[in-house]
């Protein structure tokens, strides 16, 4: 249903081996984005608060060369964090993790907000 709707997917396997340049491109020029972030995708080394903790998801850099990216190309109008799990969390990584990630997403939005 979702390539039925025009979905382009990026494998996390070819950002791993080729950067995010393909997932940034295929977001339009001034388009209005919304980001949901599913901390599934990030690698549990740095993400343990998740249901399904599976070797070689994204680092903490290329999510924010991904907001960054996207608030380069378009305008972020929302961003949401998904399927943390408290008590999946170990000594608390997840939950700092998760606050770095969101505070580092607003301060990119916001600065979008004074750019012309």
């Amino acid at each position: 249903a979702a390539l039925a709707a025009g979905v382009q997917f990026v494998p996390a396997r070819e950002l791993a081996e080729s950067g995010i340049m393909r997932a940034l491109a295929l977001i339009p020029e001034g388009a209005r984005v919304v980001i949901c972030l599913d901390v599934d995708a990030l690698d549990p080394a740095i993400m343990p608060a998740v249901i399904g903790r599976t070797a070689g998801g994204l680092s903490y850099w290329q999510v924010f060369a991904l907001i960054a990216g996207v608030a380069a190309k378009a305008r972020i109008v929302a961003f949401d964090m998904v399927e943390f799990m408290p008590e999946r969390d170990i000594a608390g990584q997840g939950a700092l993790v998760a606050a770095q990630l969101l505070a580092g997403a607003i301060g990119i939005i916001a600065r979008q907000e004074t750019q012309p």
